[in-house]
């Protein structure tokens, strides 16, 4: 359950990228037991717009891109946003589940501290 989220700025209670403006950085997380992806919700409490890729990978470590998008920011976001995009679930076999999901981010996007909560 997000506890920042909808508030945004800087938080201790967040997850933020470890450097401002460095580039790639990302927040992987794995599942004691396996599960069924239907939809993921990201919820970016300081400068937003930095989430470039979401990955899941099945329980053999496989990983595969569900959504990216590297379209150059024409508005950076100044407000917390919760971004669930469509994922492309269909890259995993129907009985097949994931054991972890990798959240990626571009700092150069929108330079700061890119934070987010869950």
């Amino acid at each position: 359950m997000p506890d920042v989220f909808p508030n945004y700025g800087d938080s201790d209670s967040a997850w933020s990228c470890a450097l401002s403006g460095a580039g790639a950085e990302f927040i992987a997380v794995s599942f004691d037991q396996p599960v069924a992806v239907l939809s993921i919700v990201a919820y970016e409490t300081a400068y937003a717009g930095n989430m470039v890729r979401i990955s899941g990978a099945n329980s053999s470590g496989e990983m595969m891109t569900l959504w990216e998008d590297y379209t150059p920011l024409s508005d950076i976001p100044t407000s917390a946003v919760a971004l669930s995009p469509v994922l492309a679930c269909d890259r995993f076999a129907d009985d097949e589940l994931v054991a972890a999901i990798r959240l990626d981010f571009d700092s150069r996007r929108n330079p700061g501290y890119p934070e987010i909560d869950s």
